[in-house]
């Protein structure tokens, strides 16, 4: 998150950084076991990121093409519907 969203990703780092310290001193996992997590799952990030954004960018723009005109005519017929309401 924090490639496409620095604040909301910033936030859910410091929460991640919670919950892996919540669960060391409840006793759940050692240290390193949250220190090994987090270096796996940054560098999963960062791979899916880089190596995934072509196919991501390209089922956005076929995503888009494909709702683009649906949500272009519900649009026309709710302001269609609410200036007749008004009367």
């Amino acid at each position: 998150m924090l490639v496409f969203h620095r604040r909301f990703g910033a936030l859910l780092t410091v929460l991640a950084a919670g919950v892996g310290l919540d669960r060391v001193l409840v006793g759940v996992h050692y240290p390193v076991d949250v220190v090994a997590g987090a270096l796996v799952g940054t560098a999963a990030a960062l791979l899916a990121t880089t190596a995934g954004r072509p196919y991501v960018t390209f089922a956005v723009r076929l995503a888009s093409r494909v709702s683009d005109p649906v949500v272009a005519a519900v649009t026309r017929r709710i302001g269609t519907a609410r200036r007749s309401l008004r009367g």
